[in-house]
């Protein structure tokens, strides 16, 4: 998944969930790594950070993203 993508993605999540979609995010990455899914935990764990960013406006454009 691109970086452009899970971008798309949270902003997704957080115009139908607001707020909430963080720890929507939060709780099925921990639920997933409880489960020994680490590949897809890893996947929300990045969307829950880029949902961070988010609902505290450090991210206000679809400008090009780097995830580090």
């Amino acid at each position: 998944m691109t970086a452009e993508v899970a971008y798309e993605i949270a902003l997704e999540l957080f115009g139908a969930h607001g707020i909430k979609a963080v720890g929507i995010a939060e709780r099925a990455a921990d639920r997933l790594e409880a489960e020994g899914d680490a590949h897809r935990a890893c996947v929300w764990r990045v969307l829950h950070a880029i949902l961070g960013d988010i609902a505290a406006r450090r991210i206000t454009s679809p400008a090009p993203t780097t995830l580090h």
